[in-house]
Formats: C-alpha cells, sequence, structure tokens
C-alpha cells in the first residue's frame, strides 16, 4: 500500500495531483486514474503566484505552508494573482470547484 497524501492535524492537505485515491494498492491488477486537471498555478514574481482555471469553473483556492498554516484562502474565477508575502520554499494547494471537485498539488517557490 503506498500513501498519496499529506494530513496535517487530522486535516487533508495534499492528494498527489496523478491520482484520485490517497492509498493505491500496488498488486492491484487496474492502475489509478489520472484526474481531470482544472487549474494550473505557477510562480510569477518571487512573491506572486498566477492560477489559471479551466472550463470557466469557479471555486476556492487554498495555499499552505509546509507546516500547514493556510495562507491564501480566496474565492477564485478566471485567472487571478495570487500574493504570498513569504519567504522562497515548499506550499501545497488545494483547489475546489463550486461543484465540489478537488484538485491538489505543491508549488515551489524559488
Amino acid at each position: 500500500m503506498v500513501n498519496l497524501c499529506h494530513y496535517a492535524n487530522n486535516k487533508l492537505l495534499y492528494v498527489n495531483p496523478e491520482f484520485n485515491t490517497c492509498e493505491i494498492n500496488t498488486s492491484a491488477a487496474e492502475p489509478a486514474t489520472k484526474p481531470k486537471q482544472r487549474i494550473d498555478l505557477y510562480q510569477l514574481t518571487r512573491q506572486s503566484l498566477q492560477l489559471r482555471l479551466y472550463n470557466n469553473q469557479s471555486g476556492t483556492i487554498a495555499i499552505y505552508d509546509i507546516n500547514g498554516q493556510t495562507m491564501i484562502l480566496e474565492k477564485a474565477f478566471g485567472d487571478k494573482t495570487l500574493h504570498l508575502n513569504n519567504f522562497p520554499g515548499l506550499y501545497l494547494y488545494r483547489y475546489v470547484t463550486d461543484k465540489g471537485e478537488l484538485q491538489t498539488g505543491k508549488i515551489i517557490l524559488k
């Protein structure tokens, strides 16, 4: 069994974006399916991120530091610039559409 998620304080913070489950049985005959991508998130400047939503879906974006502290929690639609006033490092994101669809991932600020 392989764990593909990260929890902090019993709260799910990160799910590997390449799979639709937290655990996979490595002896299973069928591979886990890859979820549909709903957003792109990439670094613009040292302290800002660009969020691009697909299919005009609106939702909520949350950015967490590696300790699980919420850095950003905002409603999102269309293209949006997010500002982080923090140090470079690894951040986790969680995007939930208004329909309840989930996408998670990580981004490294340099």
